[in-house]
């Protein structure tokens, strides 16, 4: 395949290109002169003036309107413009609307959010000009890298969480959250972009261009139902998917995608309806506490979620790096961030960082702990009644007994701490797979099935434990109450 290098790093870029995949440069034609490229778009607005901007091409075109870019003749400054459709230009009182929200947006600074410089309408056209960033969107990222490695997807998220919660802390809800609308520059910076563009058009006001207010696939309950009343919660549940995607490659609901179609109506029927799996069945190696605030984020009602940025922000237990940050649009080698690492305190005292999956021998040694102990309490009331009963009667009530109080004691022990007294011994503990507390169905489910397999000696045992060998590391009673045992020590 042919390619171009560029000018300013060298990196090399598909022919058709019209900005450095690496440092987000415009690429020159060989003239030397304002070539853009094969990859450019051509219309009607390019070589047009709006104010003192001379428009050079055409970037990219959406169900709203198109973006291109332009220079300052007399500055020689590059921004981005974003054209609005035409036919929303004839509404007079979507252009007062739309010029009332761009005051709003026009204050918004904050180094992660692209800055509106200022709004004109002109002709039949409504226009926003932007601040211009070069790099590539989060959805090319993913598009090209499927998924990133942990740390990248955090510092990425770090910034893009400060930047919503700053908008969020001035009464600005963006409404269409997802990855297409953050950019990613070639050193790891993020910058939203398009914030308040859909509550100024509404949803009456797309529906006649055919364009949705929100993408479908980040969409959360109250936006899909139409609520008057949704506020900045919506976002949080934009960012629990965005988060979902970067981290996993896949949205949490497909939308029948793994039949060949892409429905709309089963992506919002499920956005509704259905509850997300965790990232983890997608890609194990989540921790346990990412995991959890990402299904977090996601709940259905908004009271549940996280109710600001910051809450959210402090469930991923995130820190900037002083380090180099990754370069996320690129591709490039992993930049290790030590500052995303749990340290030696957080790892010794059972704090929600990234843990591996039990051992077998962890596992093994807990279980005789609190067999040991539960036989002793079991023993007490039949040495009390030995006197009075035979060797059968007494093996038969201490048999009931130490079922009961091993039901008991397990289902308790793990819905109120996920932990036994053995277990909290071997610093092991046992979780939800949904990335949630384990409840008390699926404590008791867990233990009942683990005490039927083992009423078969050895054999009951080794059914029961052959399945951990799996990727999956999990017992036959796992399996049937969906949990995982953890290393939290």
């Amino acid at each position: 395949m042919a390619a171009i290098f560029c000018r300013k790093c060298g990196a090399e870029s598909p022919a058709d290109s019209l900005f450095c995949m690496k440092c987000g440069t415009r690429l020159q034609g060989e003239s030397g002169n304002s070539s853009l490229g094969a990859g450019a778009e051509r219309d009607a607005l390019v070589g047009q003036r709006i104010l003192e901007y001379r428009i050079e091409a055409k970037l990219g075109e959406g169900g709203m309107g198109a973006v291109y870019l332009a220079r300052h003749e007399a500055l020689d400054q590059e921004v981005a413009i974003k054209v609005l459709n035409p036919l929303l230009a004839r509404d007079r009182e979507l252009v007062e609307r739309f010029i009332q929200e761009a005051r709003i947006q026009v204050s918004l600074r904050h180094p992660h959010i692209v800055s509106v410089l200022t709004a004109v309408t002109t002709g039949p056209h409504m226009a926003l000009l932007m601040e211009y960033v070069g790099g590539i969107s989060l959805d090319q990222v993913l598009e090209r890298r499927k998924q990133l490695p942990m740390d990248e997807a955090l510092h990425l998220f770090r910034q893009v969480l400060d930047a919503v919660g700053y908008a969020h802390g001035r009464g600005v809800v963006h409404r269409d959250l997802k990855p297409a609308n953050i950019m990613v520059q070639a050193d790891g910076t993020a910058k939203v972009m398009d914030f308040g563009i859909a509550k100024v058009l509404g949803a009456d006001k797309l529906t006649r261009t055919g364009t949705s207010m929100g993408s479908a696939h980040y969409m959360a309950p109250e936006q899909i139902l139409g609520r008057k009343d949704l506020d900045h919660r919506a976002d949080i549940y934009a960012l629990g998917v965005t988060l979902f995607e970067t981290l996993t490659g896949r949205v949490p609901f497909e939308g029948g995608a793994e039949q060949g179609t892409d429905s709309d109506f089963l992506v919002k029927q499920a956005h509704v309806q259905m509850t997300p799996s965790s990232p983890q069945r997608i890609r194990p190696e989540i921790p346990d506490h990412v995991a959890r605030a990402v299904l977090k984020a996601m709940r259905k009602d908004p009271a549940q979620r996280f109710q600001t940025c910051t809450e959210f922000t402090q469930a991923l237990e995130l820190k900037m790096s002083t380090a180099s940050p990754p370069d996320l649009a690129h591709g490039g080698s992993l930049v290790k961030s030590p500052d995303l690492k749990p340290s030696l305190e957080q790892r010794t005292s059972g704090a929600a960082v990234a843990l591996p999956m039990a051992s077998l021998r962890s596992r093994f040694w807990a279980s005789v702990i609190d067999n040991l102990l539960l036989i002793l309490v079991a023993l007490i009331p039949i040495m009390l009644l030995l006197k009075e009963l035979d060797e059968t009667t007494a093996g038969i009530f201490f048999t009931i007994i130490f079922t009961i109080i091993y039901l008991i004691y397990e289902t308790t022990m793990l819905t109120s701490s996920g932990q036994t007294l053995g277990k909290k011994y071997m610093g092991i503990k046992v979780v939800s797979v949904d990335g949630l507390p384990i409840s008390s169905g699926k404590a008791f489910g867990r233990s009942l099935t683990r005490g039927l397999l083992n009423l078969i000696p050895t054999v009951g045992g080794l059914i029961d434990v052959v399945p951990i060998f799996s990727d999956r590391k999990q017992c036959i009673h796992d399996k049937v109450a969906q949990t995982f045992v953890v290393r939290c020590g």
